[in-house]
Formats: structure tokens, sequence, C-alpha cells
């Protein structure tokens, strides 16, 4: 069965859409910091350190596990869904009675890497040589995120759809957002999307100013240009402080 389950990232100063999504065993503490127990499942945010207390966790459904890699670490086929009587989605195997056909989820990372050693300072001497910036040189990040296209004929007319194509919105699932610090926009965003196959697109913008297109195209993902789309970024990324 074809993959349904998708990450976006920023790779060497690229976007890169790939299918599949990284699960991880995470901690689980109360309070007081006392280890309750591990969970295996969507590790979003933080994995390690005193933040990783701020991570949200989407752990995998063990009666109805979704498609993993032979390695097990990537989930590349399931669904997201409340358990009967919780609040929030385990990810399981896919389930036609409620996603219907063709319908993909989609992990958006954008910013700086909360889990690489050095955190942000040693992302942006990696990225000061991708831009070539100068010694001394200061950095600039962009506002950055994911939003969602809307539902209509504004829509129709950026994916370069007929005026009888349909589109619906994606929906976002869950986020997390870094606290904003020196820069003045949050270190990471980390947010999961679903989108229907009927034209769903999740427009991203990251620090460096890169931008790119998802849209579900009839069950599969695939990158649309972008160009002349950085307003449109601008125009839908609210104004946001960090949760």
């Amino acid at each position: 069965m074809a993959a349904n389950l998708f990450t976006l990232f920023r790779y060497d100063g690229k976007f890169v859409l790939k299918p599949g999504i990284r699960l991880d065993f995470h901690k689980v503490e109360d309070k007081d910091g006392n280890v309750l127990g591990t969970v295996n499942g969507l590790v979003m945010g933080p994995r390690y350190g005193f933040m990783a207390r701020r991570a949200l966790i989407i752990p995998l459904d063990h009666a109805n596990r979704p498609e993993l890699g032979n390695s097990g670490d990537f989930a590349f086929r399931g669904t997201f869904a409340a358990p009967e009587g919780g609040k929030n989605p385990h990810l399981r195997s896919f389930d036609p009675a409620l996603d219907k056909e063709g319908t993909c989820y989609l992990r958006v990372r954008t910013g700086f890497d909360p889990n690489v050693r050095g955190g942000a300072t040693a992302e942006i001497g990696r990225m000061a040589q991708v831009l070539g910036l100068k010694p001394g040189e200061p950095f600039k990040a962009a506002r950055h995120g994911s939003v969602a296209l809307e539902a209509g004929p504004a829509t129709h007319q950026l994916l370069g759809l007929g005026n009888d194509a349909t589109t619906e919105e994606a929906e976002e699932i869950w986020k997390v957002i870094g606290r904003v610090g020196a820069f003045g926009v949050p270190p990471f965003t980390d947010t999961l999307w679903r989108l229907s196959p009927l034209n769903a697109a999740v427009l991203s913008g990251d620090i460096q100013e890169q931008l790119a297109l998802v849209v579900n195209d009839k069950g599969q993902l695939r990158e649309a240009g972008t160009e002349g789309l950085r307003p449109v970024f601008e125009g839908l990324l609210p104004s946001r402080k960090a949760k």
C-alpha cells in the first residue's frame, strides 16, 4: 500500500518532502520529574533535556498498529484518531471508517532542530556556511511555520485548477511551538496536518525564507511551485506567541 504519512523538513537550506513519520521512545515524567515509563510514538518538539517536558506525544495504538518500516522507527501508513473516550490522538492502522481513501498526514518542521546537540548556535554556524555569510555577519531569522490554503477560488487559481475543481482546507491536528527568543521568532515549530485528497494544500516557510507548497492530489502528496507566494504565506501566518 502507498504511504499516506509524510514529513516536510529543511535539509542543507532546502525543504525536503519524504514519505514516513519518525517514531521515538520517549520518557514520561510526572510534574516532579519522576519517570513513569516510556511511550513509543510520534514525539513533537524536544526529545531531550529539561524542555522535553513540553513535548507532545502521540503514541502508537499497539492493538491496531500502523504500517512501519523494517527498522520500526518510521510509520508509513496509518490514521491519527482519538481512542474511545479519549481526547488526544493515537496513531493506528489506516481506518477507512475514519479517513476516506487518499487522506494523507503531513508533519512539518520549521526553524531550528530542538534535538541537535549545540542547539540554535550550532545550526546557525552550519547555515552560515550554506548561505556564505562572512564572519560576524548577522543571521536574520524570517517568520516561519506552516499554514493551510483556504478552500475556494483563490486556491484553485494558485494551484492552476479549473473552475469546476474541488478544494478542501487542510486540518491542523496538533502542534508545538518553541518559546520566542533572541531572534524574535520561535526557535522551532512542529505541526501535524491532515490533508484531504481533494486538493488540500499546506504552505510552509522557514527561517531562511524558503517556501514549500505541498498538495494532496487524489491521494498523492506532491510539491507545487511557490513563485510569488511569499505575500500569501505572510498573510496567512498569524502573529504567534509561544505556548
